[in-house]
């Protein structure tokens, strides 16, 4: 793990990688599992907004303005993606209005998704609302 001075991390390990993907697929599959119980065809549309989210608006909208992005030459290392191509040209500074409302709303939409399904199992529900706070908690 390398820092600065000020003990900023300035670049990621695989095991960073590897931690926040485990962490973070916590509530994917607990909202996948609750859909799934009811509706395969649902689960399926649940999977592809999972990936056009993370894919394609957040990588674009989001990551593109990240230091790390920014900085990698033909591949991503970050916290999250690892040796992911630069599909997108680099945007440094700050995000506009419009960037920021397309990724809120775009993560608005995928986070309330399965609560309709995983409603109806409590349980669920309850693993689901946890691994999210806990997610962004520490993000």
């Amino acid at each position: 793990m390398e820092h600065t001075e000020d003990q900023l991390k300035v670049s990621h390990r695989l095991f960073d990688c590897l931690y926040w993907t485990m962490f973070s697929i916590v509530p994917v599959v607990t909202a996948g599992m609750g859909i799934l119980k009811h509706s395969i065809t649902w689960t399926i549309i649940y999977i592809l907004l999972t990936i056009l989210t993370f894919a394609v608006v957040v990588y674009r909208f989001f990551c593109t303005h990240c230091p790390h992005y920014i900085q990698s030459d033909q591949k991503v290392s970050c916290l999250f993606l690892r040796k992911v191509p630069k599909y997108f040209k680099a945007r440094p500074g700050p995000y506009s209005f419009t960037e920021r409302f397309i990724v809120f709303m775009s993560l608005l939409i995928w986070v309330l998704f399965p609560v309709y399904w995983l409603y109806k199992s409590i349980g669920l529900m309850v693993i689901y609302g946890v691994s999210l706070t806990a997610l962004v908690a520490t993000l």
